[in-house]
């Protein structure tokens, strides 16, 4: 949008350098581009880019109307009254809205004794500045009044119109009995209507354009005149000849101008204006303003205000509370400063107390809805500088996220990061996946009318669906697999009572020497630890599901799970007879329990840790995880470590014992230990192991 200086003084006085006021202008919202003299030097011009909410400011009126705000000067206003006048001709004329969701308001006024010439020197001159070209005084008054007040007018030459030809009778003649009293009448009726079906229209550029049932157009009783909005046409062009005009002003609704604009590849003024929403109240004001003008400049006499059909702009009126002000802003501002602020911007004060005020948005400001669309007028008027910088306040709730979903959360990110995948199975299986689970049939609950043989029974265990996942996977050639699932179990307690519950369960299998039993139990120790739970652990068991390799995990002497090699037989009925399985089963609502995220910090030492070996002779039937609990119990505090790294059968070992050779780590944060306190704890420990174990050593 481009701003003459000397034509704003017309409406409010500017005392600043363009420099000084282009600056403002910028802080306030209406960044200038731009800032550039004219030819003759006589007059400079501001290039200022206009967001799209602020259509009020696409007018020499509304870059004033900011101006008077920041330089605390009055907007000057000269405007005479038009008042309605009676048709003088006996032409009359009829204005028909068709399409009034796309035409809210429309008006339109005759001036006849129209004398075309060259617009006076000083408007051609504001005109061509702005980049407009002058052509004659009508259209270049239509133009300069788009630019003063933002709301398009389009002239026609009322005699290019075509009129419709209308017999008014007299009372006599409505009896047939005297046929000269007959009228005839000419009638002149201006339609807004969608275009018909291959209507068409050669523009004031002199190109044809194909129109569609999409494109608003004004019309005469016989072909179109002008696109709506757009640009009007060569066959009711305003020319030398032109002696009476009819002069539109309207307000067309903002979305279908631009469709209109988009389709025919059109860009004008207008549209740019009407796309972006003109006020309904400006239809008059601008449509008074060119009159003025007419009357002055062209030497032309109103006849006529035609009809206006309209539709009333419903008023907004805001309740803005003080305290709000000061919350969103971060600052006090006085509430005198605040009424000034809004009456300067033409914003009126109906009521106000200490804690609110009561506002009615002016029309031209079709942006302000709402409080915050007021403060924000309040804030940029004050100037955004003399808001101090701060860090809004910002208090911080702790986000109680539910514990069962945390931790499956937490099981799932570790288990993942250890190679396994997550598989989600079906609740329903087949009674033939417990043949080998005798133990279970007393537990099942059994469906009532299955859909299928496989979904007889809701599952007790989702031991057997990983073992369908297992089989399915080494049916297609996978060498290897790691699997989990995190799912619901349903049976019977003791009582009869139907009872659900949630597993968590681990299964993998591979090639032996990457994949064994310690595979699996050291990724259940691993998920343990990442818990929080330390206090574990793994004692012999035995079960009909697994093989010799199983054990069961106790925490706090609580089982929570079984683990191990599954059974050939079970393998041979599900196709992995030709691979070692390992599966563990945890009970997660006995793992929730235990879970413990504190965070607990641990100083390093600084004193050196001692390392010694030691071997015994076992027999098979003892534990390993009894020895280091029997070590652990005679080294006391000082062992913070105990590592198993060999395990021996064979010669040199009778029958029935194995070997083990651990490594115990000694060490203190109170002092280096010593050869003499240690050998002590080590033969404590030996004396134990002897004694309760019957070891031997090597």
């Amino acid at each position: 949008m481009k701003v003459s200086i000397n034509w704003l003084r017309d409406y409010v006085d500017v005392d600043l350098s363009p420099q000084e006021l282009a600056e403002k202008l910028t802080m306030i919202g209406l960044e200038v581009k731009t800032i550039s003299e004219t030819k003759d030097k006589k007059d400079v011009i501001l290039d200022i880019e206009i967001t799209p909410n602020r259509p009020d400011c696409l007018s020499v009126l509304g870059i004033a109307r900011e101006i008077g705000t920041i330089t605390k000067g009055k907007l000057k206003r000269k405007r005479k009254k038009i008042k309605n006048k009676k048709l003088k001709s006996k032409t009359e004329i009829k204005i028909e809205i068709q399409d009034k969701k796309g035409c809210l308001r429309y008006t339109g006024k005759l001036i006849e004794n129209i004398k075309i010439k060259p617009s006076p020197e000083w408007m051609q001159e504001r005109l061509f500045n702005l980049g407009l070209r002058p052509i004659n005084n009508v259209v270049d008054i239509t133009n300069y009044i788009m630019l003063e007040y933002g709301q398009p007018l389009h002239a026609f030459d009322f005699d290019k119109i075509k009129s419709m030809r209308v017999i008014a009778h007299s009372a006599k003649d409505e009896t047939c009995q005297e046929r000269q009293s007959s009228i005839v009448k000419k009638t002149k009726k201006i339609t807004i209507r969608k275009a018909k079906a291959g209507e068409k229209i050669i523009t004031l550029d002199n190109e044809e354009k194909k129109l569609n049932e999409q494109i608003l157009i004004i019309a005469d009783s016989q072909k179109p005149l002008a696109i709506a909005g757009v640009i009007g046409g060569k066959g009711s062009e305003v020319d030398e000849n032109t002696r009476r005009i009819f002069l539109e002003s309207a307000y067309f609704e903002p979305a279908g101008i631009r469709k209109t604009s988009r389709k025919l590849a059109i860009s004008t003024e207008s549209s740019y204006r009407f796309e972006r929403g003109v006020s309904l109240e400006g239809v008059g004001l601008a449509s008074e303003r060119a009159v003025e003008l007419l009357e002055e400049l062209a030497e032309g006499k109103l006849e006529e205000v035609v009809q206006t059909v309209e539709k009333k702009r419903k008023e907004k009126k805001i309740n803005l509370r003080c305290g709000q002000i000061q919350r969103i802003l971060g600052i006090n501002i006085p509430q005198e400063k605040i009424n000034r602020i809004l009456r300067d911007l033409e914003f009126e004060i109906i009521s106000q107390n200490r804690e609110s005020i009561k506002i009615k948005v002016p029309y031209f400001r079709s942006d302000v809805f709402n409080e915050s669309d007021l403060i924000e007028e309040i804030a940029r008027i004050f100037g955004y500088e003399n808001i101090p910088i701060a860090m809004p306040k910002i208090e911080i709730s702790y986000f109680n996220e539910d514990k069962i979903k945390l931790v499956s959360k937490r099981v799932k990110k570790v288990l993942i990061s250890s190679g396994f995948k997550e598989v989600i199975t079906n609740s329903l299986i087949s009674k033939q996946s417990l043949a080998k689970e005798d133990k279970e049939n007393e537990r099942i609950i059994s469906i009532a009318n299955p859909l299928s043989a496989e979904q007889e029974i809701m599952r007790p265990k989702l031991f057997f669906n990983a073992l369908d996942i297992l089989a399915w996977n080494f049916k297609h050639k996978i060498e290897a697999a790691k699997i989990f699932e995190l799912g619901r179990v349903y049976y019977k307690n003791k009582k009869k009572d139907v009872c659900e519950d949630k597993n968590l369960l681990l299964a993998m299998f591979g090639k032996d020497r990457k994949l064994d039993f310690y595979s699996l139990k050291g990724a259940v120790e691993k998920l343990l630890l990442s818990l929080g739970i330390s206090n574990y652990t793994f004692e012999k068991n035995k079960s009909s599901l697994f093989s010799k390799y199983a054990a069961c995990l106790k925490v706090d002497k609580r089982k929570i799970a079984i683990l191990g090699k599954v059974n050939r037989n079970i393998l041979t009925y599900y196709g992995l007879e030709e691979k070692n399985v390992y599966i563990c089963e945890i009970a997660f609502k006995e793992l929730i329990n235990l879970v413990d995220f504190q965070k607990k910090f641990k100083p390093i030492s600084k004193y050196p840790a001692v390392q010694r070996d030691i071997a015994l002779l076992l027999k098979n039937d003892i534990a390993c995880e009894k020895i280091v609990s029997l070590i652990r119990a005679a080294g006391g505090e000082l062992i913070t470590n105990i590592s198993l790294f060999d395990i021996y059968e064979g010669e040199q070992v009778p029958l029935g014992y194995k070997s083990l050779a651990f490594s115990i780590e000694y060490q203190t944060n109170k002092k280096t230990l010593t050869d003499e306190e240690i050998n002590t704890i080590d033969a404590e420990i030996r004396q134990q192991l002897f004694i309760k174990l019957g070891a031997r050593g090597r």
